[in-house]
This record gives C-alpha cells, sequence and structure tokens, in this order.
C-alpha cells in the first residue's frame, strides 16, 4: 500500500502507544497512533513521520526547553522539517513564534535559537518574534520584552517610566559611552564635546529613554537624547529655562543669548532642576541634572 503519505508492508495495522518510540531500521511499514500527541505516525526507512502532515508543519507548545511534555525543545527532529511553524503560548500572557531552519547547526541561545532534544542534527528553532500580554489589565507589571515585526497599531500606549526619545547613532568600537554627555561629530566619528557652543552637536547620550529607534545589533551606537527631559552633566544649576550648550569634557553650559539667536542649532537643552535622589528608578544619577531636549 502506499497511498496518502503510508509506505507500509502487510496487512493495515494501527498501534496504539503512550509515546512514540526511537526509530528502528525493522519499524519501516508500522503506523502507530501515540495518545501524547493524538497523532497518527508512518515509519519510513530513515525516520518517523507524520501521517498527513504537510512540509512547512505547525507545532504548539507551552513552554521553551526542558526537554519535558509540552516544551517546544521536546518535538522530536526526526519529524521536523526546514520551514515548520511553532508558536508557544507561556502561561497564556507571553507567545513566542518560531521557524525551523533545518541547516543551522547553530549554538543553543534560548529563546532566540532552541535545539530539539532528540534528533537535533542541525535543526533548531529560530525566534521570529514574541508579544507579551497582560489581558484587561490597567496596572501591568513585570518585564518582558516585546519584540514584534510588523505594524503595532494603538490608541494609546501607557506607563513608560522613563523619559526621553533616543536615536542611536553608530560609533567605533574603541569609544566609551558616558551617559549624560554632550557628543558632537567631527565628520568622522563621534566624540565628547570640548568646547563651548562646538559646531557639529549630536545631543546627549541617554541612559533615561523610553523609546529608542534605529537601533542595530551588529555594530556599536549612542543613544542619542532626540525629544523629551533627559539627565545630563551641567557645570552648575540654572534658573529653570535657562539654554545650553556644550562645553567642556561633555558638559553643558549656559548659552548666551546672542548665540542663541547666531548659532540656533548648538542649543542643546534647557535647564530644568536638579535631581536630588542618587538614584532615579534603577539608574545611578552621578551629580546630573533634569534638562529638557530641544
Amino acid at each position: 500500500m502506499d497511498s496518502y503519505g503510508l509506505k507500509m508492508k502487510g496487512p493495515f495495522v494501527v498501534e496504539f502507544l503512550s509515546t512514540l518510540p526511537s526509530w528502528e531500521a525493522s519499524d519501516e511499514g508500522r503506523i502507530i497512533y501515540t495518545e501524547d500527541t493524538h497523532k497518527f505516525y508512518n515509519a519510513t526507512n530513515v525516520s518517523w513521520i507524520e501521517v498527513g502532515a504537510s512540509r512547512n508543519g505547525f507545532w504548539e507548545a507551552k513552554t521553551l526547553i526542558g526537554g519535558g511534555s509540552g516544551a517546544l525543545d521536546s518535538l522530536d527532529g526526526a519529524l521536523l522539517s526546514d520551514k515548520d511553524g511553532a508558536i508557544v503560548s507561556v502561561q497564556g500572557d507571553y507567545e513566542y513564534n518560531y521557524v525551523l531552519n533545518a541547516n543551522s547547526g547553530a549554538t543553543s541561545n534560548p529563546p532566540y535559537i532552541i535545539t530539539p532534544t532528540t534528533n537535533a542534527g542541525n535543526k533548531r528553532w529560530i525566534l521570529q518574534g514574541g508579544l507579551g500580554f497582560e489581558y484587561l489589565n490597567s496596572s501591568p507589571s513585570g518585564n518582558r520584552v516585546l519584540g514584534y515585526n510588523g505594524y503595532l497599531y494603538a490608541t494609546r500606549v501607557y506607563n513608560a517610566i522613563y523619559n526621553d526619545v533616543a536615536d542611536y547613532f553608530e560609533v567605533p568600537e574603541e569609544i566609551v559611552v558616558e551617559y549624560g554627555k554632550t557628543y558632537i561629530y567631527n565628520g568622522e566619528t563621534a566624540l565628547k564635546s570640548q568646547d563651548y557652543c562646538q559646531i557639529g552637536i549630536l545631543g546627549i547620550a541617554t541612559d533615561t529613554y523610553g523609546f529608542g529607534v534605529g537601533k542595530k545589533n551588529h555594530n556599536k551606537q549612542i543613544p542619542i537624547s532626540v525629544a523629551g527631559f533627559v539627565l545630563a552633566y551641567v557645570d552648575k544649576e540654572y534658573q529653570s529655562g535657562t539654554p545650553l550648550t556644550s562645553s567642556s569634557d561633555g558638559n553643558l553650559t549656559e548659552m548666551i543669548r546672542e548665540d542663541v539667536s547666531k548659532y540656533p542649532e548648538r542649543l542643546v537643552a534647557t535647564y530644568i532642576k536638579r535631581e536630588p535622589l542618587l538614584k532615579w528608578n534603577d539608574i545611578e544619577v552621578n551629580g546630573r541634572y533634569w534638562v529638557k531636549v530641544k
């Protein structure tokens, strides 16, 4: 008999087992129904295959790793095909999406790369994205990462505890980033400012941003504040609203009114207030002041 994806020898016999056994050459032609997956399997001359499964199958799991029932890595590699998809719903409020790369061979790095515990070969589950929810909760908690490749639409987005908006600027690996310092671009690289009202000002390197754009994973970058309130190094306290520009060692200083009109592109921020706490949320203040980016 050779139909409906079955290759078997002798009579049509279906065996009911609790779980799929390891494949052996003598199994060729057997048909098994497993109670743990509620699926039918047929033994070929090289492995078990799911009866009726398409080349690009879709799988579900409840945990990522551990090898136990319901874990993504517990799916037998012999049953998996290149470009199979998988969705992992963790506790009903976090969802991971994976695609199988049958030729990857990459080192396991959960949740980004997951290796089947059985018959893996070079097969790896590659994370495509994730989405975290706390359903109908107006006071969510936790620190789940939202990884989503696509368009995100929302009427409102609430509860960002950090302040400013950052745009990432690429720099050489040897650059040591000092958050709160003002950086300039000299035509070749980004450097801390060294002079008053210096040409080529990029802005303030921020560690207080709540929204960042332009991030790349393969090169070193500085998050530069482009809007909002940021902790910055200022040479002294000023009256709130005082215009600030670059100074020595990446600090900010008062910008005289004539220069505000003459060099408006060199106005970095306006002074707001001193931060009295040693730590703001989980960030070391180190004597910095709040300024509003212009």
